[in-house]
């Protein structure tokens, strides 16, 4: 799909809203760079996670949900307009989920749960698994890295609580 700014603007509105850019602004910056779009693009998603990082007013769970939905929006764009697959960003958007099931509720022990269906033979093997939340934390129960589907890594990660007492 060809990239034009307008697209960029209109595909990404909700991203841009949610972390207070504005659309004029935007188009300042991208014409004073006189870099590609795509580089732009890159540019944008980054300078929102620097922003992520930088933001003390806001407490941790709602610094891996904002992570979680960028680095989704990351991989959504690497899909769309490179036609890249996009694994790298989406392993950090499984591990920001994991990140907001720890923090967000952390009275509960959980296990996480591999959903795969029709991804491909690796991530197939690993559907249902089901492990702890802390050592799938350190080692990931799947990893979409490994991942052979030519359009990228569709699986996501389940939560179930196991026990109300940590």
């Amino acid at each position: 799909m060809e990239l034009t700014f307008d697209l960029f603007i209109r595909t990404y509105r909700l991203l841009f809203e949610k972390f207070q850019m504005e659309e004029s602004n935007l188009k300042q910056i991208f014409e004073e760079d006189n870099i590609s779009l795509n580089n732009f693009a890159w540019k944008v998603f980054n300078r929102i996670l620097m922003e992520i990082g930088k933001s003390t007013p806001i407490d941790d769970c709602t610094r891996f949900r904002h992570l979680q939905f960028v680095y989704n929006e990351m991989t959504s764009f690497q899909r769309k307009f490179e036609n890249k697959k996009g694994n790298h960003t989406h392993r950090q958007y499984l591990i920001s989920y994991m990140q907001v099931e720890k923090i967000c509720l952390p009275t509960y022990q959980k296990n996480i749960i591999v959903l795969s269906k029709d991804c491909c033979e690796y991530c197939s093997s690993r559907n249902g698994k089901r492990v702890p939340l802390e050592i799938a934390l350190t080692e990931l129960p799947l990893d979409p890295n490994k991942c052979t589907r030519e359009r990228g890594c569709i699986c996501v990660f389940g939560c179930e609580i196991t026990n109300s007492h940590v």
